[in-house]
């Protein structure tokens, strides 16, 4: 069989270059992040500045825990070990989950369901109140099952149908059985996709919105289900995105159709994550490039300040996962975008040993030196990298 002789020659290319090929393997992508040193800077300036408001009780509004502000301090602790984020996280969650959330039986207003914060809490603490609040978001307003397709299906819903989805996969990672709704959500995102891209068919567009539509869709990739239209549909919204809405002189995308020439920095972070997970997936380095710009342009504009933390949240909540796949995409020999080379990531190079591209097979994530033709060299260097 074809696998056979192409698994065959994996291990024989791997027991006879070796040594030849000593120190002929693809590095890893060095390309530095632009301005990931103020973004560092800004995330403990104004970490602190949000956070100290929540400490002495000033300007506290909805805003501040907006965006799932448990989330965002949750991981900025991780990133930066510095517990004093963690003790801001717990402030958000008490905002949030115990005099929001719980006291109305989870009836969330749809742009207003945060259920990764709590997941994370609920997943290294075990706190069972995170994982009640959750399952209520999961089964109340547009969690709920007796909601009637038709009240989603519009991309006016997209944001709610978004929300619905995290909320159904953090249940279910907290243990909950997977609901059978969301198959239907997950229809729906992309049916909005379709909408925003092919019938165009939504005058207020908003990037911003197909970001977040997108953020549910690399999630449910990641926990449910790998489905191949979730890559191509994002390719579709990130090159549509990029040619229609991005404004070079001002770093950004456009707010809404509605105002093509209003720029809105302040939420470049919530959609440059797209980029690094698409040129994690493709390693076309196209939308590194472009996600490179859409990350600078939202550092150097966003305003971070203000008296609430809402637009703080917005640039911290994805924009770890940015900086994540941006790393991984550059790890030579990982073909799925799992951020590990494996056995699985060697096997899928073999198999396609001897393609060369424009052949039906061709998959370019598996031409790791890029020469148009899958290799030995493909396999040696992908072999050399293993356990990375």
């Amino acid at each position: 069989m074809k696998i056979n002789r192409a698994i065959m020659t994996v291990f024989i290319a791997i027991g006879l270059i070796l040594t030849l090929a000593e120190g002929s393997s693809i590095m890893a992508d060095e390309t530095p992040v632009p301005e990931l040193a103020r973004w560092k800077a800004q995330m403990l300036q104004f970490g602190r500045l949000h956070g100290d408001r929540f400490v002495n009780g000033t300007y506290l509004t909805e805003d501040n825990a907006y965006y799932d502000g448990e989330r965002v301090y949750q991981q900025i602790a991780a990133y930066t070990g510095d517990p004093y984020f963690t003790t801001i996280a717990n402030y958000c969650e008490h905002f949030y989950r115990d005099d929001y959330v719980i006291p109305n039986n989870g009836n969330a207003q749809g742009y207003n369901n945060f259920t990764h914060g709590l997941a994370m809490d609920y997943l290294t603490t075990g706190d069972t109140q995170s994982k009640a609040a959750i399952i209520l978001l999961a089964t109340h307003m547009f969690g709920q099952d007796g909601l009637p397709p038709s009240a989603t299906a519009s991309c006016d819903l997209s944001r709610e149908v978004a929300y619905v989805i995290a909320a159904y996969i953090n249940a279910e990672r907290v243990g909950e059985a997977r609901r059978d709704r969301l198959a239907l959500m997950f229809e729906q995102a992309l049916g909005h996709l379709d909408q925003w891209f092919i019938a165009k068919s939504d005058p207020t567009f908003a990037p911003f919105m197909y970001a977040l539509t997108a953020e549910a869709l690399i999630y449910y990739w990641d926990y449910v289900d790998q489905d191949p239209r979730i890559l191509d549909k994002l390719r579709m919204g990130a090159d549509y995105i990029w040619d229609n809405c991005w404004l070079p002189a001002s770093e950004a995308f456009y707010y809404r159709k509605t105002n093509p020439a209003g720029a809105a920095p302040d939420l470049n972070l919530l959609i440059a994550p797209v980029y690094s997970w698409l040129y994690l997936q493709t390693h076309d380095t196209m939308y590194r490039d472009r996600g490179d710009q859409v990350f600078a342009g939202g550092v150097r504009r966003a305003y971070l300040e203000g008296n609430v933390g809402k637009t703080f949240n917005q640039n911290y909540r994805w924009s770890f996962d940015y900086l994540k796949w941006r790393k991984q995409a550059g790890l030579a020999g990982d073909t799925n975008g799992d951020g590990r080379v494996n056995v699985k990531d060697l096997i899928f190079i073999a198999t396609r040993f001897g393609v060369r591209q424009g052949d039906a097979a061709w998959d370019p994530r598996t031409d790791l030196n890029e020469n148009g033709i899958i290799d030995v060299v493909d396999l040696v260097t992908c072999a050399r990298h293993l356990g990375e």
